[in-house]
């Protein structure tokens, strides 16, 4: 059975779920964001300071609300996919330009003018940033890029930084739990793939030490098509990774009852990104290989097989291999180990996408200078003026929130900001003082920022359009689960 709710009611409910769900995701945001509890019906509690971990099981008892909620985590996970960092940004600003657009929903003729003006705000928004980007060129901007994004933890910010500096590039960075901190630089091939096992690991990765390889070129149907090669793997109860070009579903019900299927890791490669031709590929993890000393990491969908050089058919092989670093998150107990690789995967994903796409000062100072930039365009469209306010006004609330959560006054703050003839100055948290934003070497990735900006920008636009929220009714009008409880310290 459904429901439907039309209009202003449908907006209003929506908004109330995404502002119950920020309130509590809200915490964790900034460099100095609190550590959120969630204590999940299952009796796990988990400590958290990633905004998608903490929306991901938010749930509200009123099914309108609960809509809202979850578009909020929708925002998150997709930040978390494409950008790695900036979730709670995102969630902040989605919230911002929805209420925004609320407020201005009565001067447009139509919700469809109102969407359209924020994307094309948000366009020159994005422009404007990425014309005030900087690359990185010194070790120094890339410590202040993770030290922003692992919470001011200056020895887990150096750790991935030394991190990135001695894989070089091209290169890959896995992180694993241990109780000390240590950073390995390995080499290898990275392959892209699709890991098919569900791996019990805090961030989805496994280490397998001297693992048997086996490479098969077609489609691998059932466990008969690779029984010879696997007898010794099978006798000697190694660690098995399966590689094929298609593995079907019903693969591992083939397998027999022997086998310990824990041990069995099947990827699917995508061919198109293999650095090698694939017969070759095969060919080098021949007999030669299948006994040499060797590690696979299999992480975020990506497979790196530390190799010993000399083992290769040809020199050409060696000389293709890159390299990669296997970063030890120190930290002591399941929980706090959780956290710290939260932290870690992070910072690693913030640096990566400031090599790639240049840094801004401040993430939320940006957003302030363009929120001013805004400001002072004339647009002869209509919309695009609506558009422009709706967003300015939304541009504001990041920054004016880290303020408030710092104990000062946002709003007077943001005034003093907005009145400095240059640009470029924000809060400093730690110093509780302002400053400008580059000399304090409080830097943010560029693609973390825009990415942030343009999926909060498409959710917000979108619920300004909502006229009509069409409900499922449970049976029983139960939801899913209680509510996670939430506490900060």
């Amino acid at each position: 059975m459904s429901q439907t709710m039309n209009g202003r009611e449908a907006r209003l409910g929506i908004l109330r779920g995404m502002a119950s769900a920020l309130e509590a995701a809200q915490m964790t945001y900034g460099p100095c964001g609190w550590t959120v509890a969630v204590d999940y019906s299952s009796h796990e509690i988990r400590s958290t300071k990633s905004g998608s971990t903490v929306l991901e099981d938010f749930q509200l008892s009123d099914p309108c609300e609960d809509a809202g909620a979850r578009l909020l985590c929708h925002i998150a996970q997709q930040v978390q996919k494409y950008a790695g960092d900036g979730t709670t940004l995102a969630s902040v600003l989605a919230h911002a330009i929805a209420v925004s657009a609320h407020r201005q929903h009565a001067l447009a003729d139509n919700e469809a003018e109102v969407y359209r003006g924020i994307r094309i705000a948000s366009q020159m928004v994005e422009q404007f940033i990425a014309e005030r980007s900087r690359p990185v060129t010194l070790p120094s901007e890339m410590h202040s890029v993770a030290c922003s994004a692992s919470g001011l933890d200056d020895s887990l910010a150096s750790l991935i930084v030394e991190a990135f500096r001695s894989a070089q590039y091209p290169f890959a960075v896995f992180l694993q739990p241990s109780p000390t901190s240590s950073l390995e630089v390995l080499k290898g091939l990275l392959l892209d793939a699709h890991v098919h096992d569900r791996l019990n690991h805090p961030c989805k990765s496994h280490l397998l030490i001297n693992p048997l390889i086996v490479i098969y070129p077609g489609e691998l149907k059932t466990w008969d098509q690779i029984e010879h090669e696997l007898e010794a793997a099978t006798a000697s109860g190694a660690d098995l990774l399966i590689a094929a070009q298609r593995i079907c579903p019903t693969f591992r019900a083939t397998m027999p009852a022997n086998i310990d299927r824990p041990r069995v890791h099947l990827v699917s490669l995508a061919m198109s990104r293999l650095p090698y031709p694939f017969e070759e590929l095969r060919e080098m993890f021949g007999a030669r290989l299948s006994q040499s000393s060797r590690r696979c990491i299999i992480a975020n969908d990506k497979v790196f097989l530390e190799l010993v050089v000399g083992n290769f058919e040809t020199e050409r092989a060696g000389e293709r291999a890159i390299r990669a670093a296997l970063v030890s998150v120190g930290e002591i107990g399941d929980t706090a180990s959780r956290e710290r690789m939260e932290r870690a995967a992070q910072c690693a994903a913030s640096v990566r996408a400031a090599l790639d796409q240049g840094y801004v000062a401040g993430g939320a100072a940006i957003l302030v200078d363009a929120a001013r930039w805004l400001g002072s365009q004339t647009v002869d469209d209509a919309t695009a003026a609506i558009g422009i306010e709706i967003l300015r006004q939304a541009l504001l609330v990041p920054a004016r929130t880290l303020i408030d959560s710092a104990g000062e006054c946002g709003g007077q703050e943001i005034d003093a900001m907005l009145a400095h003839p240059s640009g470029g100055r924000t809060f400093d948290l730690r110093e509780r003082r302002a400053c400008d934003a580059g000399t304090a070497g409080i830097l943010d990735a560029t693609g973390v920022v825009i990415t942030a900006l343009r999926v909060s920008a498409s959710v917000g636009a979108l619920i300004a359009l909502t006229e009509v929220l069409v409900r499922q009714l449970r049976e029983g009008n139960q939801v899913r689960s209680p509510v996670p409880q939430y506490a900060h310290h």
